[in-house]
């Protein structure tokens, strides 16, 4: 069955706001909302509001009864692995079993810089994510769990209580790097593609390399789930479609191709064909960006009913 997500921005509203949007998509229906790890606005920098992302799904999985709460993804570098598996399993149990656990080596240098974390360089932070997921999964189904790696150390890393999703909440990991790759392979239970500025050729191409990392060591590609996370830009043609895009660019200053990079664009019949693409490759999660409390419903009733979903 394919399910729907909603990514919620966050950067500037107050958490009222947000809480009233993840309100909103939990009574139409959607599987889940998904936020991000940042402690401050990105690409650049800004003094905007900007809610810390496990304090804010605690909130939500205690507001909320239903839906369906993670991040992509949650930051290693930020939290010491063995405190991440105690906050997430603690989310787990307030929302009753509903926290999908998007995992991430990070990339924003300017933030790690202004909080004091040192930021080694990607295949450094890959291989801190990579350990950092051996203690997770061990504190979640371990009585008392140790670990000794090269990054990191726990020695009986009490855990409880235990997650209440068994063996352990999801765990989604976005990326196409080689290297990451091969820890999505290995650890993960959904491969999450990023697909602002890409598109289903190049989601087969990396596809195909997920494959074969998973063959390296004997796991069955068909046992890791496909997600796609992008943006919608709709409307009741393309002609409106495209309309909006330009009065997105309008407000942000930006190239209104940049904003025309969104995934999905235009009609229902448009909305239809760019995901029947995605899902006759295999993808059966969506992870939809642009969309706020204003335009949801014509999402969830003018685009996903009509294509058939």
């Amino acid at each position: 069955m394919t399910k729907f997500g909603i990514f919620v921005h966050r950067d500037g509203p107050d958490y009222h706001s947000v809480k009233q949007t993840v309100l909103k998509a939990e009574e139409l229906g959607f599987d889940s909302i998904w936020l991000v790890d940042h402690f401050f606005s990105f690409p650049q920098a800004s003094n905007r509001d900007f809610l810390e992302v496990t304090s804010l799904m605690s909130a939500l999985a205690a507001t909320t009864s239903k839906i369906r709460i993670g991040a992509l993804v949650l930051c290693n570098s930020y939290r010491h692995p063995s405190l991440l598996a105690k906050i997430s399993a603690t989310i787990d149990n307030i929302s009753d079993g509903r926290l999908e656990f998007g995992f991430g080596a990070g990339w924003y240098e300017e933030e790690y810089r202004a909080y004091g974390y040192q930021f080694p360089k990607a295949s450094i932070r890959i291989e801190q994510m990579g350990e950092a997921l051996q203690i997770i999964k061990a504190m979640w189904t371990e009585e008392n769990p140790s670990f000794e790696g090269k990054h990191y150390t726990i020695s009986n890393a009490i855990c409880a209580p235990k997650p209440v999703q068994s063996p352990h909440p999801p765990i989604t990991i976005g990326g196409e790097g080689k290297k990451l790759l091969g820890v999505i392979a290995a650890l993960a239970d959904r491969w999450n593609f990023r697909g602002f500025n890409a598109g289903p050729e190049q989601f087969k191409i990396k596809n195909a390399e997920l494959e074969e990392e998973c063959r390296k060591i004997g796991r069955d590609p068909h046992s890791l789930e496909r997600s796609v996370v992008g943006n919608v830009i709709s409307g009741e043609n393309e002609d409106k479609a495209i309309d909006r895009a330009k009065e997105m660019a309008k407000r942000r200053n930006v190239p209104v191709e940049k904003i025309l990079s969104a995934v999905f664009l235009g009609s229902p019949e448009q909305f239809a064909s760019q995901t029947r693409k995605y899902v006759d490759l295999g993808v059966s999660y969506f992870i939809f960006g642009g969309i706020d409390i204003n335009n949801m419903e014509f999402v969830k009733d003018g685009l996903l009913k009509p294509s058939g979903f």
